[in-house]
């Protein structure tokens, strides 16, 4: 006999929340809640959340200052991202650079390149209000991966969801 787990709200045994999440999950309804509220847009195209904006202005396909230290394989291509941070929350955000992450059609997930390819790089450091910075994020993924989409995770100083960008290739 399998063990059900129980949600417990406010001291009370909620046994009828669990029953409707397991027919939202049986009816493939599910969205993890920061997929279902993440501001989204394209290439070129201003994408905000919560004051906090990432525009993606260049996608380039080979590194540019520093080809020797990036390693790409047979079956890889590289993507170098010059982006766009802005700072319109109001107060100070915190921008980090390796919560950038490429995502592709089939749900895998790619880290930045600790190396850097292309200058100037993108670093971690706090905006002001208004304030904005330019750089390069760096990306070798597999020639098979196919309708990437840019990840901005970390925007919990901003109270705000993650960003995606779609990049179109």
């Amino acid at each position: 006999m399998q063990r059900q787990p129980i949600v417990l709200v406010a001291g009370r045994v909620a046994e009828h929340e669990l029953a409707r999440e397991e027919r939202r999950v049986a009816a493939g309804v599910v969205v993890d809640e920061h997929e279902q509220a993440a501001a989204r847009g394209k290439v070129g195209e201003r994408v905000e959340s919560g004051g906090f904006g990432i525009t993606v202005e260049k996608i380039i396909h080979e590194p540019q200052t520093f080809k020797d230290q990036v390693r790409i394989g047979a079956n890889e291509r590289y993507v170098g991202l010059l982006l766009l941070v802005d700072n319109k929350t109001g107060g100070n955000a915190t921008l980090y650079p390796s919560q950038f992450v490429l995502r592709d059609a089939a749900g895998y997930q790619y880290d930045r390149l600790s190396l850097h390819g292309t200058m100037p790089a993108l670093e971690w450091q706090t905006l002001g209000n208004r304030e904005n910075v330019r750089g390069y994020v760096d990306f070798v993924v597999p020639d098979s991966a196919k309708s990437l989409t840019l990840v901005y995770g970390d925007t919990s100083g901003t109270k705000s969801q993650p960003i995606r960008v779609e990049l179109g290739q």
